[in-house]
């Protein structure tokens, strides 16, 4: 029972040196990680101010073919429509840090932490590491591009 414990608190240990890793040590991927975040921040308070605006109807969708076909009554207190979007950002950021995580943790970047960098190849593991971060910010960019749009059409 006590070498469960133990193995539980290394998993522990792995775990925080990997997330120190991915969002302070590793450049590339923090400048991502934290544009994504002040990305989905603005794209929040962008949502935010659209609702102080004072107008009874707030355009969410416009079609080409059609014209208005999504509208959003903001007479009502709540906006859940609004703010679907900046939702589903904040999921795909969480899951794209959680699997560069697990990536990052695959390609036994801790057994090669002490090595010099002359010793360490780029690995494949740590490649999609850094795509997926990147695909991260690249959601969140058009997240923002999305909620400057409808505060733009308003």
């Amino acid at each position: 029972m006590k070498s469960f414990f133990c193995r539980i608190g290394k998993i522990g240990n792995d775990c925080e040196d990997i997330f120190l890793e991915l969002i302070w040590c590793n450049k590339l991927s923090a400048f991502f990680i934290y544009g994504g975040l002040i990305l989905n921040f603005a794209s929040w308070a962008v949502l935010w101010q659209l609702t102080k605006l004072n107008q009874e109807i707030i355009i969410l969708h416009y079609n080409a073919y059609l014209g208005i076909d999504l509208m959003l009554n903001s007479s009502e207190n709540l906006f859940p429509d609004l703010f679907l979007v900046a939702i589903g950002g904040i999921i795909i950021f969480l899951l794209d840090i959680l699997l560069a995580a697990l990536l990052l943790y695959f390609s036994g970047f801790l057994d090669r932490k002490g090595k010099c960098e002359k010793e360490k190849e780029m690995d494949v593991n740590l490649l999609g590491s850094n795509l997926i971060i990147v695909g991260g910010f690249l959601v969140q960019l058009a997240i923002f591009l999305y909620s400057m749009a409808i505060l733009f059409v308003n």
